[in-house]
């Protein structure tokens, strides 16, 4: 796990390639992948501060291609995302003894939050079982929960956004309800 605690008036620095500010105050990147018989295969995503969504997925199973999109999150819903990031207390955990990427591939966390910066690299979680047979399972549970939690959102966001987008014309408010009655119930609207 990298950690590093940013001033309040650091150098703009890289990051995924993005240049960030120190205005910038939350970044979230999520990427798994491998590269095995069809070459490079990945699912990769980001959340910005400023409300920039990007997903990424590359297959070349059956010579599919890289699928991208993006999207522009309300504060509303970046609000919700930073609840559910603290919630889960990643940002208390530390992955020196987390599984090594291996050949079935590897995941990354890379979080910003205020003025903390962590980073994790762990191998591909196939199931719960490997998460508790670790060397540290509940700090492995916690990563592995947000990183549902996140892929079920981000799926959830596309799924909206891009197939009922003629139907739904705020498709966050959508999502916030589903995530407020079913996933976290009364946890952030008071709708």
């Amino acid at each position: 796990m990298i950690v590093f605690t940013l001033e309040a008036q650091t150098v703009p620095f890289t990051v995924a390639g993005w240049i960030m500010g120190a205005d910038d105050e939350f970044y979230v990147r999520y990427y798994s992948g491998h590269t095995g018989r069809y070459g490079h295969e990945f699912l990769e995503f980001e959340f910005r501060g400023d409300g920039m969504c990007r997903y990424a997925n590359n297959s070349q199973y059956r010579n599919d291609s890289l699928i991208r999109k993006e999207m522009h999150l309300s504060p509303t819903m970046l609000k919700e995302l930073k609840r559910i990031i603290e919630d889960s207390e990643i940002m208390k955990e530390d992955d020196n003894q987390w599984p090594r990427k291996n050949v079935v591939g590897r995941q990354e966390l890379e979080i910003r939050f205020g003025n903390e910066h962590i980073s994790f690299e762990t191998a591909k979680l196939q199931s719960l079982g490997e998460v508790q047979e670790s060397n540290d399972p509940d700090g492995l549970r916690a990563f592995y929960y947000l990183v549902q939690d996140l892929k079920c959102l981000i799926f959830s966001l596309i799924s909206l956004h891009f197939k009922v987008c003629d139907i739904v014309d705020d498709t966050e408010w959508v999502v916030l309800f589903y995530l407020q009655h079913f996933i976290y119930p009364g946890s952030f609207l008071d709708v």
